[in-house]
């Protein structure tokens, strides 16, 4: 699959992207550009060496990809060819395995659990991090070029580049890429950290892991052909690149001041400081000062002729050769894949998205436990809450007294809205799809799509263009947005957390009584009960569920610039603040007042991270009940016809407790990327978000995943009390800790040194504490609580907080559950 995908897919339009940056470099090799370091006017370069220094770096990456060993093993259960040589115990299985392994065109790892190690993986996805991150420079680079005006871009007929503001045209292909590197990276770096990792000979917590990799080449993927169709629209613009040199003169203090130290004129640095710093410098002051230093004629002809156009050093030569740069970093010697080709029966149709077909693996294998989120956190379910914004917008003006020209809508009117909302269809957003098409632009598209289909009421007919208006494509967003979440998290998410709380409560109860050793460090510690053990998860989760559903929901109506700014101008006698404000409210969301022209995200970022810590907490439990099953401490229930493990029959895995942790990784790394991400924006916005936001779904959906993944490994549990006993009836010296208690108690010098020789790295028998016991010069009801204690009933309250457990989570939660 990684050799393939690489090859033929991610390989090819990396190399399309370098050729088009090379060519963006040789193109404008002789057009000087001012340069600006730390933001600020510096020696000026040439636009064509400023492409050349990306294509260079890229293409330096691009090999590193190239250069990463794939790698595979066929060893066996635990890595060592047991089963193999058991039936065939005259033959060189490693050899053999070697063999076979580099004939797919893989290079052979030797040294092996049940797994591969993966290390070649966080190589590669390391490498793409690289690409990424120096992509992303790029995109921000030409995003400022463009603000700056030295770009201009083409559009088609048609397109859209702002919803309120016709004049603009938005680089939103190099936002949307940056957006989704931000994504491929946050992917890849998970990936790269998690994989290498696994307890003992394994775990399944890779599994689901590995089942991402496609998120991660599928955003890269995206953004690199973002990054190409931007490249493709761009115009320079050499007027403007030229009036920014005439106003900076002030960049030839470089030169001008080596040429003095060079003839050892005294203090340069000192003396154009004092005509530059602070100063409008222009070409007859920098002229002026040339002619009275005290140069040889040469250099001082030389500095005559110097303008902030022609003082670019090599920069024209460094553009020009740029492919031999380049050229100069290919040295590619990985192996040639062959494409994969995907047959549908007769069918010569084009690829549908299924299950086998899916990137994601939520959308493919997963699609049947995580479907639920799909009418809120899908491309349809963003598309339906863009309508229900759009449509209530426009029902809210008719009600407001100054804007006479939206009347009140009659029943009729008002039935056929509603209509278009509760019949909503596939189908709906599928036109609004092919309106984008066209437009370029998806809320834009949504317009239409109101406007072409209420244009035959004759009542909302007279007012279309009162759909969106005064409205940014933010403001139908963010709302959109704002409702997505509150109808997951309500709906889907919140229900499933009290099912698996719930869960928890009940195996408090039900083992509080239950006595277990401690482990502290690994090692044996002072007894509790399993059912305490659990109470505390549960009262840990229900805090975080308590945080989650704190969280305000929150959404803004406020414009281009968040200043209401066409609203004043259509309608100055109208309060918009507040008209707005009750809007907002009325959709069942917290209005936020202070903003550009998004809602910058805060909410999301709180949310997310709530949802990271509860995660965090669920990863803790799914462990431990992973570590008490290796104990033995629980037995799993079957299904008829289930398998545990492919070689080795007599095997149960902890497959649900392992989904559910490699689950949770993904979708901690999502929301962590995403609540680091999204409260940022350039100035008033940029686009970066978008991409971003549209992968909210990832994070939740591999949440729900590992809820319902733990939820199931719990139903298969059964306690097996008697291993839990036999470890407490091992470890007699955990009574220790009371015995030295009571000494102190009672004055008994040094208990816990005496106990230490007692204990320390011996064995610890019921005769051996018992007899130590006697021994002690303790008051006899003292001493008849020790001799009778046991590791079974030295548990503390810890029966008694376990079976208060609803009262504890209930005072967490309150009518939560």
């Amino acid at each position: 699959m990684l050799t393939e995908s690489v090859n033929n897919v991610l390989l090819p339009v990396m190399d399309d992207l370098i050729r088009a940056i090379c060519d963006m470099a040789k193109e404008h090799a002789a057009i000087p550009m001012l340069s600006r370091t730390h933001g600020q006017t510096a020696s000026p370069t040439t636009l064509g060496k400023e492409m050349a220094v990306f294509a260079v770096r890229l293409s330096t990456q691009r090999q590193e990809v190239s250069q990463v060993a794939i790698m595979g093993k066929l060893a066996g259960a635990v890595g060592n060819y047991n089963a193999h040589m058991v039936a065939y115990p005259n033959i060189d299985w490693p050899l053999v395995a070697e063999e076979f392994v580099t004939f797919l065109g893989v290079s052979f790892n030797p040294y092996v659990t049940q797994i591969e190690t993966h290390d070649y993986m966080a190589k590669l996805f390391h490498a793409y991090i690289r690409f990424n991150n120096i992509l992303i420079d790029f995109d921000c680079d030409i995003w400022r070029y463009i603000s700056l005006g030295y770009f201009k871009q083409t559009t088609k007929a048609g397109e859209i580049g702002s919803s309120t503001m016709p004049h603009k045209v938005n680089p939103i292909d190099f936002e949307n890429s940056e957006g989704n590197l931000g994504m491929a990276s946050a992917v890849f770096s998970h990936l790269s950290d998690k994989l290498p990792k696994s307890r003992l000979q394994r775990d399944l917590t890779d599994s689901t892991v590995l089942r991402n990799m496609g998120v991660g080449f599928g955003h890269s993927l995206l953004a690199y052909r973002s990054t190409l169709r931007g490249i493709s629209k761009l115009q320079v613009n050499e007027a403007r690149i030229s009036e920014d040199l005439n106003h900076s003169w002030e960049v030839l203090a470089e030169p001008i001041q080596t040429v003095m130290r060079r003839y050892d004129v005294p203090e340069p640095y000192e003396k154009l400081k004092v005509l530059t710093r602070g100063r409008t410098v222009t070409a007859e002051s920098i002229k002026e000062f040339i002619k009275g230093l005290e140069l040889p004629e040469e250099p001082k002809n030389i500095l005559s002729k110097l303008t902030p156009h022609s003082y670019v050093g090599s920069a024209v030569v460094l553009a020009k050769t740029v492919d031999v740069a380049v050229g100069a970093t290919i040295k590619d010697t990985n192996f040639p894949a062959e494409k994969v080709k995907i047959v549908f029966g007769s069918s010569s149709c084009e690829l549908e998205l299924s299950s086998l077909l899916a990137l994601s693996p939520l959308d493919g294998r997963y699609w049947g436990k995580v479907k639920d989120l799909a009418p809120y956190m899908s491309e349809y379910g963003l598309i339906y809450f863009r309508v229900i914004v759009e449509i209530k917008w426009l029902l809210w003006l008719s009600q407001i007294p100054e804007v006479i020209e939206v009347t009140s809508f009659g029943e009729s009117a008002q039935s056929f809205l509603q209509e278009i909302i509760d019949g909503f269809s596939i189908n709906d957003a599928l036109e609004i799809k092919e309106i984008e098409k066209v437009t370029n632009h998806d809320v834009k598209a949504v317009e239409y799509f109101l406007k072409q289909r209420c244009k035959s009421h004759p009542e909302i007919a007279k007012v279309l263009e009162f759909f969106h208006f005064a409205c940014t494509s933010e403001d139908i967003n963010n709302l959109a947005h704002a409702l997505m979440l509150k109808g997951a998290m309500n709906n889907v998410m919140f229900p499933i957390i009290g099912d698996l709380v719930q869960a928890l409560c009940t195996m408090a109860k039900e083992y509080s009584h239950i006595p277990m050793l401690s482990r502290t460090h690994g090692q044996p510690a002072s007894p509790t009960t399993l059912g305490k053990e659990m109470a505390i998860f549960a009262v840990r989760l229900s805090r975080e569920w308590k945080e989650m559903s704190c969280v305000d929901i929150m959404g803004k109506l406020a414009g281009a610039v968040g200043n209401y700014n066409a609203h004043e101008v259509a309608y100055p006698d109208v309060n918009w603040p507040q008209v707005n404000k009750e809007f907002v409210r009325s959709l069942g969301l917290s209005f936020n007042s202070y903003v550009t022209q998004i809602e910058p995200h805060d909410y999301m970022a709180e949310l997310f991270q709530a949802i990271f810590r509860f995660n965090n907490i669920l990863t803790d439990f799914d462990r431990d009940i992973w570590d008490y099953i290796s104990l033995g401490y629980f037995k799993q229930t079957t299904k008829a016809g289930e398998i545990g493990s492919s070689t080795m029959p007599h095997k149960v895995n902890p497959i649900d407790f392992e989904n559910s942790e490699g689950n949770l990784g993904v979708a901690n790394n999502k929301f962590l990327q995403q609540s680091m991400k999204l409260p940022i924006s350039r100035w008033q916005r940029d686009l970066t978000d978008s991409t971003v936001l549209r992968n909210m779904g990832l994070g939740l959906g591999h949440s729900l995943l590992a809820y319902k993944s733990t939820l199931q490994g719990i139903s298969k549990l059964q306690v097996n009390e008697a291993c839990i006993f036999e470890d407490l009836d091992q470890c007699w010296e955990v009574l220790a800790e009371p015995i030295q208690t009571v000494m102190r108690r009672y004055g008994v010098p040094e208990p816990y040194e005496k106990l230490k020789e007692l204990t320390r790295g011996k064995a610890v028998t019921k005769e051996s504490i018992r007899e130590f016991t006697k021994g002690l010069e303790l008051p006899d009801e003292a001493k008849t609580i020790l001799l009778n204690l046991t590791p079974h009933s030295y548990v503390g309250a810890a029966i008694e907080l376990a079976r208060m457990v609803d009262i504890a989570v209930n005072s967490e939660i309150g009518d939560l559950l």
